[in-house]
């Protein structure tokens, strides 16, 4: 489990950039498992590059100057980074090379496409299946907060490997309110539901891509069984002394009574 961010720049000569003998030095910004290059417009000799330091060697003024300008942008792309950090908010490599240019991101998150989509399909969806996207929301919170220490990302975090972490979550999840956790099924339709969402933000174009296109849904076969008349009348008759097994059995036959499903009842 990641518990705090890695950071690091670092600056490398592309040969096929520049002029005779010379190459182009960029710059490469690492963050977590994140990474991005930005061109300095600067040249150097080949020959008069340390790759080991990865800076220019000190022959002369001009590539001493040039050593200043590298460090000068590597305290500005920290100082960009930190101010993330700071601000406790996520960080990626992109994030920090375009506040280093100056260029304000439009911040979409996973919890306002949440919200985005809720407020949308409030009055289109039923209300039971509103229910389940809170449901599947409440499940995403928990699992950020418990996989990244926060309270919510940035939509650029997700992608396949977030996706299979979200699934082992689920599988491993053991609810407060009764024992057993949840089946194949049950963690597929709170994947299936978030891949709606995620679809959604992607038509929006507030998501490059789609981290669900590798991802397949494996949902089990299930053959529905179904109660006698003389099994349910056994059912309401049987005596059972512990009060929360007594509840759910309530609930049960009056679902089956009145066929509103069981969590709408409950």
């Amino acid at each position: 489990m990641r518990t705090k961010n890695t950071f690091g720049i670092h600056y490398v000569l592309r040969t096929n950039r520049g002029g005779k003998g010379k190459a182009a030095i960029y710059v490469r910004i690492v963050v977590n498992k994140t990474r991005t290059e930005m061109s300095l417009k600067r040249s150097v000799g080949v020959d008069e590059w340390n790759e080991a330091k990865g800076m220019a060697k000190p022959k002369n003024d001009s590539l001493k100057s040039l050593n200043s300008y590298l460090e000068e942008i590597r305290c500005r792309l920290t100082s960009a980074y930190q101010e993330f950090v700071l601000d406790s908010e996520f960080v990626n490599a992109d994030a920090v090379k375009n506040k280093f240019l100056g260029i304000e991101e439009q911040k979409h998150s996973l919890t306002s496409l949440m919200d985005y989509h809720n407020l949308h399909m409030i009055e289109v969806l039923a209300i039971g299946t509103m229910k389940n996207y809170y449901t599947t929301e409440k499940y995403l919170k928990e699992f950020v907060a418990k996989q990244f220490k926060k309270e919510d990302l940035y939509l650029t975090e997700l992608n396949y490997e977030f996706i299979t972490l979200f699934e082992y979550f689920l599988r491993k999840h053991q609810p407060v309110d009764h024992q057993k956790g949840m089946t194949n099924n049950g963690v597929m339709k709170h994947l299936e539901r978030f891949r709606k969402v995620i679809r959604l933000g992607v038509k929006m174009e507030w998501l490059d891509k789609d981290p669900f296109v590798m991802f397949k849904l494996k949902f089990n076969k299930v053959e529905r069984g179904f109660l006698t008349k003389e099994e349910l009348f056994a059912i309401e008759d049987k005596e059972i002394k512990i009060p929360r097994i007594q509840f759910a059995r309530d609930v049960f036959v009056f679902s089956c009574y009145t066929g509103m499903a069981y969590i709408d009842v409950m």
